[in-house]
């Protein structure tokens, strides 16, 4: 089954860089503004990555399921920062709560119920700390981040060329990308090594004492 999804990511990961090279030939105006096609893009590949990774929280061991929630709020809060809630038709209580400070509350309460999730399972997570970072969902998920700071030197005009704007949008997308993908792979997380053997030895400990 991981081998069918790797395969799956894989052609993924080949049809977006086939849009990269597409897109980047294409004349800015039209496909990089504001609320376009390529923003819209990038809103549409976070809420499916974010569906992913809740769907796999159930098919997870409670070890790893913070990393699916974590994932999942990571998605969200990409989509509160691209999403322009001023610019919709929308009553005022959802812009308030969705743009500025709001926003930036509603995210950094979100991170905290995460990092407390987290911590129940702080000691399977920290001995698993080497397997984690190191399986290629998390390293896409670096290579999206990357990306996605990448784009905000365009963003900030601290690198400045022409076309600068259809740049900063390609690689926050091909980051959001990265990401989606890395959530199509985090099937890896079902259980971590130290848990299984945690288990295993918990199971063999009630069948002595059974006996």
């Amino acid at each position: 089954m991981l081998r069918v999804v790797n395969n799956k990511a894989l052609a993924l990961l080949m049809a977006g860089t086939l849009f990269v090279r597409t897109a980047s030939a294409m004349p800015e105006t039209g496909i990089a503004p504001e609320n376009g096609f390529i923003e819209n893009l990038q809103v549409a590949l976070l809420v499916l990555g974010m569906l992913v990774f809740l769907i796999r929280v159930k098919r997870t061991s409670p070890a790893c399921r913070c990393i699916m929630f974590g994932g999942a709020w990571l998605c969200l809060s990409f989509v509160l920062r691209e999403l322009d809630v001023e610019d919709l038709a929308v009553p005022r209580w959802v812009i308030m709560i969705g743009s500025g400070t709001g926003r930036n509350l509603i995210m950094a309460a979100g991170w905290v119920a995460v990092g407390i999730f987290c911590l129940k399972s702080f000691r399977i997570l920290k001995r698993n700390l080497k397997f984690l970072v190191s399986v290629p969902a998390s390293i896409l998920v670096v290579i999206g981040g990357f990306l996605l700071v990448s784009g905000g030197l365009f963003d900030r005009e601290t690198i400045r060329l022409e076309n600068g704007r259809l740049y900063e949008e390609l690689l926050e997308a091909c980051g959001y990308f990265l990401i989606f993908v890395a959530a199509l792979m985090a099937g890896k997380f079902k259980t971590l090594p130290e848990d299984e053997q945690e288990a295993v030895a918990a199971e063999g400990a009630c069948v002595h004492r059974s006996k």
